[in-house]
Order: C-alpha cells, then structure tokens, then sequence
C-alpha cells in the first residue's frame, strides 16, 4: 500500500494510516465476535450470536467494497460501515444481561467497539482527494 489510501495529484488523499488503522480495529472486532459468540449456548448461537457475527462481518465487507472503490468510496464506506456496528452495541450488553459473557469481556468489547467506531468516523472525516466536490460530485463505480 502506498502512503495513501487513493491517488491524488497533490497529495490530499486519505493517509493510508487512517484507513489501515480504522480496517485493522474492525478485522479485530470481527474476529473477536466470531469467537466469543462460538461459546454461547446452541440456542443464542443461533440467534445473538448469528446477529452479532452478521452485523460485525457486514461492517467489514462495507468497508472492503468501499476501498475498492478508491479513496472516495472507502470514505464514503465508513458511515455505511458504522451503521452496520450500531446494533452490535446493544447485542453486547444484552448477552452480558443474559450471562453469556462476563464483565471482564463485555467491557473489552465495548471498549473494542468505541476503538472502531472513533476509527471510522475519523476515516469518513479524512481529507477528500485533490479535485473532489464530494459524493455527488462523480457516479458510484460500475
């Protein structure tokens, strides 16, 4: 990866650090769901559980079909992708009020959510590539 996530003649593309950082924290939370949701109960694998890994995977695809699509896309891609982690919030705390996890592993995940969350959001914030109006300014890739 260069030093930018997209191209840019003068160099105000979205710093490859950013989107690196913000991709990295959703990967971990990804995993992370995927593994504390394998020891719940048959009964709320299939149900939290499913929620929890849907949501946390489809945050990720977003994120990944975003970058594919350059610079713009993956900006434009993380309010998408924190739409998708917005549930998961509340799954958390309702498999820690149902004892599916402790504590201990309820705090980490929400501290693991906010990490994510301040990552996309600051991605969505990075500085838009030279020339660039906005989103509106050219049609989704094809």
């Amino acid at each position: 990866m260069s030093r930018t996530a997209g191209s840019s003649s003068n160099g105000q593309a979205v710093p490859s650090n950013v989107a690196l950082r913000a991709w990295t924290l959703l990967d971990e939370m990804v995993l992370e769901v995927h593994m504390v949701s394998a020891r719940f109960p048959e009964e709320e694998r299939l149900g939290l559980g499913r929620a929890l890994r849907e949501e946390a995977l489809e945050a990720a695809v977003c994120l990944m079909r975003g970058s594919a699509a350059g610079e713009t896309g993956l900006r434009e891609a993380a309010p998408r992708a924190l739409a998708c982690l917005a549930p998961i919030r509340y799954r958390f705390y309702l498999a820690r009020r149902l004892n599916l996890i402790d504590l201990r592993r309820y705090r980490m995940l929400c501290l693991r959510h906010e990490r994510v969350s301040s990552a996309l959001k600051e991605l969505a914030r990075a500085p838009a590539c030279g020339g660039s109006t906005g989103p509106a300014s050219s049609p989704p890739p094809a």
